[in-house]
């Protein structure tokens, strides 16, 4: 629902799985990880994103870096982009990309390195 909250984890990692998930325009993913696990979100049916992107609540449970991590997978069909766009919040310290692995039907995060590259000579 539109300014709904998804939360996979009860104040740590889990993974919430729904026959269908549709993620409207608005709504907040408050998503949990840690050094070498993260929350995920289960359709056993079908996917659906919001073109419009949404709002990923990050939530930093142990030290360690960011890898490339699962936010959804799905058994149906998937609708919406294959880049979501995604506002971070709480413990965010970077930028975040989606990526749409339709293979292994999956969306996955991945931190965003940003900064000035400098080449010195």
């Amino acid at each position: 629902a539109a300014g709904g909250i998804l939360a996979p984890g009860a104040g740590g990692v889990g993974t919430l799985t729904v026959a269908a998930l549709v993620l409207e325009a608005g709504a907040v993913y408050r998503w949990d990880y840690a050094a070498a696990d993260s929350d995920a979100a289960h359709a056993a049916g079908d996917l659906t994103l919001p073109a419009e992107g949404f709002t990923l609540h990050v939530v930093r449970l142990a030290p360690g870096a960011l890898r490339l991590c699962v936010l959804f997978t799905y058994g149906g069909s998937y609708a919406g982009p294959d880049a979501v766009p995604v506002t971070a919040a709480g413990d965010a310290s970077a930028a975040y990309r989606t990526l749409h692995d339709a293979e292994n039907k999956r969306i996955l995060l991945e931190a965003v390195q940003t900064g000035t590259l400098l080449t010195l000579k």
